[in-house]
């Protein structure tokens, strides 16, 4: 059986990455994840967050970003979306070559969690993660 948390909502500013993780964070625990673990969720949805502000929304805002928590038997599923156009960070994601910048972020996303898919549904982008409970 799985408990599902509704979608929180944030604005897309800095200043609410803490809450976010702190929400994270919760389902973490409650799900009984490993420290290692719970520092790869953290990883993944603070470059999703940045990446929704620098990139999406262009700037700090009170645009929207939403996230929300499901936990199962053997891990932790996590929707994370964005009004943003769209933009799916999974697609060509891969290591920098030579002097190229950036893109470090879209493989932390796309190999940190077990498994991780993007759609566009509604005007939103919608990331959906699944981390392991152990490592």
């Amino acid at each position: 059986m799985s408990a599902a948390s509704l979608p929180r909502r944030f604005s897309a500013c800095f200043a609410s990455l803490p809450e976010l993780l702190a929400v994270a964070g919760a389902a973490c625990v409650a799900a009984g994840m490993t420290a290692q673990a719970h520092h790869r969720v953290e990883l993944v949805l603070e470059e999703a967050f940045s990446n929704s502000i620098r990139h999406g929304y262009s700037g700090e805002s009170d645009k929207p970003a939403w996230l929300a928590a499901t936990m199962l038997p053997d891990g932790l599923r996590l929707v994370y979306q964005d009004e943003a156009p769209p933009f799916n960070p999974l697609q060509d994601a891969s290591l920098p070559q030579g002097d190229q910048v950036g893109g470090v972020g879209r493989v932390l996303i796309k190999t940190l969690p077990r498994s991780a898919t993007y759609a566009r549904e509604d005007g939103r982008n919608i990331l959906t993660l699944e981390f392991d409970l152990r490592n």
